[in-house]
């Protein structure tokens, strides 16, 4: 299964979490639900880490995720080839793909 990896402003490890493959490749699933995911675990991004069978479906939604600001970085291996998609610094407008303009102020800490 997929792990995504939380990240805090100090760049500490603040959680993993498996997410089933259907819920990973679901992009509407996704993007209403990391948002709130950032907040409860008190990050401000996450990194997918891909497991070894990945699917082309994880790929192409890792693909979506990283420009969407949804995750932050992807990371897997192909074959034995490791890859990294994304990186960077977070744009501090944007919590997992979504404006800080239109989340909800109790959800913003």
């Amino acid at each position: 299964m997929p792990v995504l990896i939380y990240i805090d402003t100090d760049d500490k490890v603040r959680g993993l979490q498996e997410v089933h493959p259907q819920t990973f490749t679901n992009i509407l699933v996704m993007r209403d639900r990391m948002p709130q995911k950032l907040v409860d675990f008190g990050s401000v991004r996450a990194v997918a880490a891909l497991p070894d069978n990945h699917t082309d479906e994880m790929l192409d939604a890792m693909r979506y995720y990283v420009p969407a600001r949804i995750l932050w970085s992807a990371v897997g291996f192909h074959g034995s080839f490791p890859f990294a998609f994304g990186g960077g610094e977070p744009d501090p407008k944007y919590l997992g793909g979504r404006s800080l303009d239109t989340m909800p102020a109790h959800s913003i800490r």
